[in-house]
């Protein structure tokens, strides 16, 4: 049996104006605090058709993330609205 690993969701998200640049340096606090916590990972977001998460490359956002915090580990979320994307062939089922 595999042990249970715990991990936080963070995004450059804000619900008022703020730079990317704040935005980003707020996700970077925020993971710093999960990496202090002890949980084991972080999940970065990444929203299509939206401005709120403006997070063009995930991957390369979790090689920014993981520098500094080399012994936790990341993943991304994908929020795809359904029905509107298609996974590589057209011919292929909806997200």
């Amino acid at each position: 049996m595999n042990d249970l690993a715990f991990g936080f969701q963070a995004a450059p998200a804000s619900d008022v104006h703020k730079s990317d640049q704040s935005l980003y340096r707020e996700v970077m606090e925020d993971c710093a605090l999960g990496h202090r916590l002890g949980y084991d990972a972080a999940w970065l977001l990444e929203h299509h058709f939206s401005d709120y998460y403006p997070t063009p490359s995930p991957l390369l956002f979790m090689a920014h993330v993981a520098a500094p915090f080399p012994t936790s580990r990341s993943a991304h979320r994908c929020w795809c609205c359904p029905g509107t994307i298609r996974c590589g062939s057209p011919k292929r089922s909806p997200c």
